[in-house]
Order: structure tokens, then C-alpha cells, then sequence
């Protein structure tokens, strides 16, 4: 389920953030029923490295994402060579990137970090990238912390918020 040309591809805090402090599962579950049809019908995605997140703690968000996310709708990361290809750019492009740190490249080295992951699906599928996090602003000391949009900036990849997101679904409550 790697098909190029479009789609959106989101990010653990997507479902983190939203059910934490905007959309709690218990009060607005209209955004959950909505979000859970797109992510059956739609060209929405997650990684496995977020699923994984997601879902590793006992709660009513893992039990939603187990219960809403079809597996063919979660992208195994290491098994398209395309992606393991962009994921490695990624890599090689924060280590030749004077803005980075050591650590920064450490970190998403890891590959059980989703970040560089999620770039290099989006990069592969052409696709958008929903996410909480915001760009950093101009970088002026060496950062250890890199930012998806600051990242996914460098591959032409767009990211865009949740609400963004909402607006191009027209997931309303």
C-alpha cells in the first residue's frame, strides 16, 4: 500500500495531541468517527513507527487506532526499498547539515524514531504531512532537536496542521 500520487500521511501527535487536549475521545467523537472513515476510505496513512507509538500504552487511544486503522492503511516502513533510499537521505542530509548536531542525527538515527520516516513516506508518496509540531524559525546555534517541517521543507514535502487537515477532509464537529 505504497502507491505514489497524493495522500496524507500523519503523525503520532495527530492522534496524541488531538485526544489529549482538543478532541478527547469522550467528548468529541465526531472527530473520531470521521477521522476513523477516512482512515478506512481515504488516502490516509500512518507508519508502523507510529502505530507503534500510538498504540503501546493501554488506553482508549490505542484501543481506537487498533480498532480504526485497517492494516493496509499502515505502511511498514522497511520493507520499500524507495523509502529505506529517502530515509537514508534524510540521514545523510542532517549529518551534512552544519545546523544539526551529532545528537540530532543520533536521535533520528534510532530507527524506531518516526520522524525521518514519516518524511521519507511522504517524500516517496507525494503526499502531505499532518502533524502538531511547528517549524523551528531560523536556526542560529547548532539545534539538537530537528523539526519534521524544517526537515521535510529540505525534500519538498508540505506539511499542514491538524485543522488544516480538518478543512481538506471536511471533517467537521
Amino acid at each position: 500500500m505504497l502507491s505514489s500520487g497524493g495522500g496524507y500521511v500523519l503523525d503520532a501527535n495527530v492522534f496524541i495531541t488531538s485526544a489529549n487536549n482538543y478532541y478527547p475521545l469522550d467528548i468529541a467523537p465526531s472527530f473520531w468517527r470521521q477521522l476513523g472513515d477516512i482512515m478506512c476510505d481515504g488516502e490516509t496513512i500512518i507508519i508502523d513507527a507510529v502505530f507503534n507509538e500510538v498504540t503501546c500504552k493501554d488506553d482508549g487511544l490505542s484501543d481506537w487506532l487498533k480498532s480504526n486503522v485497517p492494516e493496509d492503511k499502515i505502511v511498514e516502513c522497511a520493507y520499500s526499498e524507495n523509502v529505506v533510499k529517502q530515509y537514508k537521505s534524510i540521514l545523510e542530509w542532517i549529518k551534512d547539515d552544519d545546523k544539526y548536531s551529532d545528537v540530532a542525527l543520533s536521535k533520528w538515527s534510532d530507527q524506531r524514531v518516526a520522524d525521518p520516516w514519516i518524511i521519507a513516506v511522504a517524500a516517496v508518496k507525494n503526499a502531505k504531512i499532518v502533524t502538531c509540531e511547528g517549524k523551528s524559525g531560523a536556526i542560529s546555534s547548532i539545534c539538537n532537536n530537528p523539526k519534521i517541517p524544517n526537515i521535510a521543507e529540505a525534500f519538498g514535502v508540505e506539511c499542514i496542521t491538524v485543522q488544516d487537515y480538518m478543512r481538506e477532509m471536511s471533517i467537521v464537529l
